[in-house]
């Protein structure tokens, strides 16, 4: 288990359809006036965290209600383009649960969280017997052929449980309340069994959703 110290207060940067476990990584644009404050606070900050968390509806609003439980990112780099737009690389953490939103300070939203659900984050599970992988590549293959999309089965093979489904829970287009059963999971297993959930019903109901992979 990697010995660091987790903020108590984290500065929150709500996300529609965005969630990152941890060791998962993804890279994030921010262009507008208050996702640039929020990456200069995030930098500034000591170990570099922004907290993700997910609006109860599709758009972001100040006034709308956030779920209790997000994700504490670690930003990793970035890089400026010419338009002014930066592209900023995170790596997943560990989950958090909000327990009191604290008052803005500039127009910027802070928490005080604690992680007592998600000890277990800091510690990387390559595998978990319980994971039913074959039912989940299965339904994968299926939903992927619907899509006319081809992967490499022979990589997907090598990779461990937790970064198969961390990455699918990440990428795949589930809607948020998906996406936040997904976050709030407890064990890989139960993670599998909600994802390859997930991907059954999207084939049987023809939602045509794509799976973009980064």
């Amino acid at each position: 288990m990697r010995d660091i110290k987790l903020p108590e207060i984290v500065l929150l940067h709500p996300l529609a359809g965005t969630v990152l476990l941890p060791r998962a990584q993804t890279t994030l644009s921010f262009q507008t006036t208050q996702e640039l404050e929020i990456f200069q606070k995030g930098l500034l900050s000591e170990g570099r965290y922004i907290g993700f968390v997910q609006p109860m509806a599709q758009k972001a609003d100040q006034e709308m209600p956030l779920f209790r439980h997000g994700s504490l990112a670690r930003i990793t780099g970035f890089q400026e383009s010419e338009t002014g737009r930066i592209f900023v690389s995170f790596e997943g953490v560990s989950r958090f649960e909000i327990l009191e939103k604290l008052s803005p300070v500039g127009g910027l939203h802070y928490a005080r969280v604690c992680y007592e659900a998600y000890q277990g984050d800091l510690k990387e599970i390559h595998k978990d017997p319980f994971v039913d992988r074959l039912r989940l590549l299965s339904a994968l293959k299926i939903y992927l052929q619907d899509q006319d999309m081809i992967m490499d089965w022979d990589d997907i093979e090598e990779i461990s449980d937790e970064f198969l489904l961390n990455s699918l829970a990440q990428t795949c287009p589930f809607d948020n309340v998906e996406k936040q059963a997904l976050l709030e999971t407890k064990t890989l297993a139960e993670r599998c069994e909600i994802m390859t959930t997930l991907i059954e019903m999207a084939s049987l109901t023809g939602k045509g959703r794509m799976i973009s992979y980064h």
